[in-house]
C-alpha cells in the first residue's frame, strides 16, 4: 500500500521540467514565469487535503479498512486524470485529486496502532522504507519512457492506475481491521455508559469536531503541528523545483543516477531515525532531523555546483528524507496523545491550521521565484524555519515514546 502511495507523490515531482515544458514554455511563456506558475499551481495541492479529512472521518467512524480501501480507489483514478492531460489545467487537476488521497496515509495510522508501543517508530520507518522502493521505481521508469527525443511521463502514471486497483482488492479480501480500533468498539459495547456516554458514542460529524479542542492534549498537539510545518514547510517548493533545478546542471540520464541515490541512501537514513525514536525517543529524531536540514541542503548545493554526481544524490537523499521525517515523527508524536475514537479526526483541526499557513508560504515561495534564482530560493525556504523549531521543540514538546495506544484518556 505504501509503494503505491510513495511512487504516486513521487511521480510528478520527477517529470515537472517535462510538464512545464510541453504545457507551458512551449507555449511562449518565459521559462521563470512558466515555473513560478508552475509553483503557483503546486501550492493549490494542500488545499485539495480537505478532501482527505473526510477519508479520515470514515476511519474513525466506520473502521480503517474502508477508509484505505477508499484511499488507494482515489489513487488509481487520479492517475487517470493526468495520463489523459491536454493541458496544464487537466494535468494540474489530476495532481491536486491525488494529492487528497495521498494525503489521508491511512496506511500509515494502521500501522502505528498495530505495532507493538516499544518498536513503534521502528515498525513505522520499516514501511516507510518499503515505500521506498516504489520510489526507486520512478526514476527506474523515467529512464525508460523518457529520453531526449520523447519525453513520454505519462507512462510512468500507468503504474500507480494498475497497481493501486490491485491493491485495493487485495485490501478489500485479505486485510484485517485494526486490532486497536476493534478494541475500542468492543469496549463501547462491553461497558453500561451514562446517558451522555451514549450521546458521545453516537457523536455526529459536528459533533465530533466539537468534542476534539476540549481534548487534554490539544494544545500541545497544535504546538507539535507548528514545529512540524516550520520544519517541513518547503516540502511543496522542494517538490515542485529541485527536477527541474538538476536537469540544468546535470543530464537526464545523471539525474535518474541523482535520484536512485537519493531513494537509496534513504533506506539507512530512515531505519536511524526509527532506532533512535524509539530507542532515544522521539525528541531525539526530531531535533536531529531539524538539525540535519539545512546542514545537507547547503552541502548538497555545493555538490551541485561542483557536478560531484554521487555525493549530490547522497547528501540530497539524506536532506530531502530528513525534511520529510520531520512531520512524519511530529505525527507519530500526535498519535500518541489523541484518544482512539479521534485519532485520525484530529487531523482535519491540524490540517485546516496547517492549511493556510502552508498554502500561503508556497504561494509565496512560487512569487520569489520571478526574481530568485534555485540556490537561493532553497536557503530561504529552509533555514529559518528550522532556526526556530529547534530551541520550541527543546523547549515545550513532550516525550511521546511508549505509550500505550489503547489507554489515552480523553
Amino acid at each position: 500500500m505504501n509503494l503505491i502511495d510513495i511512487f504516486t507523490s513521487n511521480a510528478s515531482p520527477l517529470v515537472a521540467s517535462f510538464v512545464v515544458n510541453e504545457f507551458l514554455i512551449s507555449k511562449g511563456m518565459p521559462e521563470n514565469e512558466a515555473y513560478a506558475l508552475y509553483g503557483i499551481g503546486m501550492s493549490l495541492l494542500p488545499l485539495f487535503m480537505l478532501l482527505s479529512l473526510g477519508i479520515k472521518y470514515i476511519a474513525d467512524r466506520y473502521g480503517r479498512k474502508i477508509a484505505l480501501t477508499i484511499n488507494m480507489l482515489g489513487m488509481s483514478i487520479s492517475a487517470v486524470f493526468v495520463i489523459f492531460s491536454q493541458d496544464f489545467s487537466s494535468y494540474l487537476l489530476g495532481a491536486l485529486i491525488g494529492n487528497a488521497f495521498i494525503a489521508a496515509d491511512i496506511q500509515m495510522l494502521l500501522v502505528n496502532e498495530e505495532a507493538p508501543k516499544e518498536k513503534r517508530s521502528q515498525y513505522f520507518m520499516v514501511i516507510k522504507i518499503i515505500g521506498l522502493i516504489g520510489a526507486l521505481l520512478v526514476p527506474f521508469m523515467r529512464g525508460i519512457f523518457i529520453t531526449s527525443d520523447n519525453p513520454n511521463w505519462r507512462a510512468i502514471f500507468f503504474l500507480p492506475f494498475i497497481g493501486g486497483s490491485i491493491v485495493s482488492l487485495l485490501i478489500i479480501f485479505t486485510l484485517k481491521e485494526s486490532s486497536v480500533y476493534l478494541t475500542m468498539k468492543e469496549r463501547k459495547k462491553k461497558e453500561d455508559p451514562s446517558p451522555q456516554e451514549r450521546y458521545d458514542n453516537k457523536e455526529s460529524f459536528i459533533q465530533s469536531m466539537k468534542r476534539i479542542p476540549k481534548l487534554k492534549n490539544f494544545k500541545i498537539v497544535i504546538l507539535i503541528l507548528i514545529v512540524g510545518l516550520l520544519g517541513s514547510m518547503g516540502g511543496m517548493s522542494f517538490r515542485s523545483y529541485w527536477e527541474p533545478f538538476l536537469a540544468t546542471n546535470f543530464t537526464l540520464e545523471e539525474v535518474n543516477l541523482i535520484y536512485y541515490l537519493r531513494y537509496l541512501i534513504s533506506i539507512p537514513w530512515g531505519y536511524f531515525i526509527g532506532f533512535l525514536n524509539d530507542k532515544k525517543g522521539r525528541k531525539a529524531g526530531l531535533l536531529t532531523n531539524l538539525i540535519i536540514l539545512p546542514i545537507f541542503l547547503i552541502i548538497s548545493l555545493i555538490c551541485i555546483k561542483n557536478n560531484l554526481i554521487i555525493l549530490t544524490g547522497l547528501t540530497y537523499g539524506i536532506f530531502i528524507f530528513a525534511l520529510w521525517l520531520i512531520p512524519d515523527t511530529t505525527g507519530i508524536m500526535s498519535n500518541e496523545l489523541i484518544p482512539t475514537r479521534y485519532r485520525a479526526s484530529i487531523a482535519i483541526f491540524t490540517t485546516l491550521i496547517g492549511l493556510f499557513i502552508f498554502v500561503g508560504i508556497s504561494i509565496f515561495f512560487s512569487i520569489l521565484r520571478l526574481w530568485l534564482d534555485f540556490e537561493t530560493l532553497f536557503l530561504v525556504i529552509v533555514i529559518p524555519g528550522c532556526l526556530v523549531a529547534i530551541p520550541l521543540t527543546i523547549k515545550f514538546l513532550p516525550e511521546t515514546r511508549g505509550t500505550d495506544l489503547t489507554m489515552i484518556t480523553e
